[in-house]
């Protein structure tokens, strides 16, 4: 290899992107050919506007469509082949509205149709109303996608952080670069719009997961309340410990009981390794073992859950 060649590794990850792109690309233009608008809201946004010094690894596309074209947006990525992945009730808790749903053709990349963003608290019309307004395009496989604004970027980058919480390199290498990449107005703006998202909480929770971002909070004068659940989220990582809030929160016996055999027992769709990725049966058996033997984390998980209530319980 030539000084002047990529690593390996790199030109790994540019092939890899360039599937990616091919499969956005298309599924943006059939949805457009449809009359529904979609928005593309990670992947090589982020990769244009951050990583102009290396690439940035992604496997699937994010799209965000209004809650009013979400039905008929699932109506073309069956026509495309695709099969709903993960939906409501595949992820814990369970019992809530994910904000995007997994979408897996036969093969290649898989979707995440948004009606939301993790962290927003607003309706998702309301959400999709304010992330809807002074969206850009760029150019992906030679095609213009509408891509959010800058200020909304910095958002998602921010309430993505918040929401996979410090286990996760990727989201936090998005946010340090997004932290020098905008300057203190821009990020003044996001705040303002994460309120408006109501996602203020995950948004500073976020930010705060950073030396700088935590800077940047203080300076700007961002001190939202944050729930157990987001401190849990963005703290140090305590298996089991926010499994326990979410007991916590069910309401009645009966509630958590059934929360409990959930947790232990998740649906097949939730343990496959990767969307659309069947385990054997016998592999499924073990994967089931292990997530049941980390109640050997119990303990901990405890005192964890119990140091968030008394500091952010209310």
């Amino acid at each position: 290899m030539t000084g002047s060649e990529p690593p390996a590794s790199e030109l790994m990850l540019a092939v890899q992107a360039a599937i990616v792109d091919r499969t956005t690309a298309q599924v943006i233009t059939a949805l457009r050919g449809e009359g529904i608008r979609s928005i593309l809201l990670k992947g090589p946004v982020l990769e244009q506007w951050l990583y102009d010094d290396s690439p940035r690894a992604y496997l699937d596309a994010d799209l965000l469509v209004s809650p009013a074209d979400l039905s008929r947006a699932e109506g073309v990525l069956v026509g495309l082949g695709y099969a709903r992945a993960l939906g409501d009730g595949d992820i814990p808790p369970f019992d809530r509205q994910l904000h995007a749903h997994t979408w897996c053709p036969p093969r290649g990349t898989s979707i995440d149709l948004h009606r939301t963003l993790a962290g927003a608290l607003r309706p998702p019309p309301t959400v999709w109303a304010e992330l809807s307004e002074g969206t850009t395009t760029v150019e992906v496989d030679g095609a213009r996608v509408e891509a959010l604004g800058v200020e909304a970027r910095a958002v998602v980058v921010a309430l993505h952080a918040a929401h996979h919480g410090p286990g996760e390199r990727k989201p936090l290498e998005d946010l340090s670069r997004a932290l020098g990449a905008l300057d203190r107005e821009g990020w003044r703006a996001a705040a303002r719009l994460a309120g408006r998202l109501g996602a203020d909480e995950a948004f500073v929770a976020g930010l705060r997961m950073l030396p700088a971002g935590a800077e940047l909070a203080e300076a700007l004068g961002l001190r939202a309340p944050v729930s157990v659940e987001v401190a849990l989220r963005t703290g140090a990582p305590v298996p089991l410990a926010l499994h326990l809030e979410w007991l916590h929160q069910a309401q009645g016996a009966r509630a958590k009981a059934r929360l409990l055999l959930r947790l232990l027992f998740p649906p097949r769709a939730f343990m496959e390794p990767a969307p659309g990725v069947h385990r054997p049966r016998a592999a499924l058996a073990r994967a089931y073992v292990v997530r049941i033997s980390k109640l050997r984390h119990g303990p901990a998980a405890l005192l964890a859950w119990k140091r968030a209530r008394q500091t952010w319980g209310r």
